[in-house]
C-alpha cells in the first residue's frame, strides 16, 4: 500500500505582476488577487515539481502527515537533504501538495483543503 504525493509550486517563468501576487502569499490573498486560482487557472500558475509514492507514515493523514512527515521532509538543511531528484525550493506558503488526488494550500499558518 502506498499514497500518491505530488509538490505543486508557483511556475517560475511565469509574469512578474502574477508570480508576485500568489508566490508565498496566502490563501485568502491568492484567491482575492487570482480567483479562478484554484480551477482554470491552477495548471497556468502551478507546475508539478516532485511525484513519489510514500509507503512510510500511512497511518497519519491530511494535516497530520503533512505537517509530521513532509514537512521536515522537504524543508531540508544540511543534515536533512531533499530527495537526490528534487528540483523545487523548501516547501513554503503557496506551495500545493496533493495526497491520493487531494489538494493542500501550504498557507500562511497551517493547510488549506482546496478539493
Amino acid at each position: 500500500m502506498s499514497r500518491n504525493v505530488k509538490i505543486y509550486q508557483v511556475k517560475r517563468d511565469l509574469d512578474e505582476d502574477t508570480r508576485r501576487n500568489i508566490s508565498f502569499m496566502s490563501y485568502d490573498w491568492g484567491i482575492k488577487k487570482i480567483p479562478d486560482l484554484f480551477t482554470n487557472r491552477f495548471n497556468e500558475i502551478y507546475e508539478l515539481i516532485y511525484e513519489f509514492e510514500d509507503t512510510e507514515d500511512l497511518d497519519k493523514k491530511g494535516v497530520a502527515y503533512l505537517d509530521g512527515v513532509l514537512w521536515s521532509r522537504f524543508n531540508f538543511r544540511e543534515d536533512n537533504p531533499p530527495p537526490a531528484d528534487y528540483r523545487g525550493h523548501r516547501l513554503s506558503t503557496s506551495d500545493v501538495i496533493a495526497l491520493d488526488g487531494v489538494r493542500w494550500f501550504c498557507d500562511s499558518i497551517g493547510w488549506v483543503k482546496i478539493d
